[in-house]
């Protein structure tokens, strides 16, 4: 992986098959400016990213801002808590908790 920073980026016209929106990108690391593509709409000129760049598209690296902001605590205590809800609203048994909690927990992680 490298490291660079974003110096620009441009919404382009191009879609994916979701919708989702291209993005021009200017990266600069050690001193060279490479240009591209990314379909990573988080990424922000003046912030720094691990990256990788495949032909004329870049992959980055983000941090989660939610896990960020709580120290990296697990998502295992909101998975429980979100299959909980589901309990007490009636829509699964206690006993299926723990699976929900996994599930929850595995989404949670993407």
């Amino acid at each position: 992986m490298l490291k660079g920073t974003i110096k620009a980026k441009k919404e382009l016209e191009k879609k994916t098959a979701n919708g989702n929106p291209y993005y021009s990108i200017t990266v600069e690391s050690d001193g060279v400016e490479m240009q591209g593509e990314t379909t990573n709409g988080k990424v922000n000129p003046g912030q720094e990213y691990e990256f990788e760049q495949e032909n004329n598209f870049f992959k980055f690296k983000t941090q989660n801002s939610y896990k960020k902001s709580y120290g990296g605590q697990n998502n295992k205590s909101f998975a429980l808590s979100y299959a909980k809800d589901l309990v007490i609203a009636g829509k699964i048994d206690l006993k299926e908790i723990e699976t929900y909690a996994e599930n929850f927990n595995t989404w949670l992680s993407k």
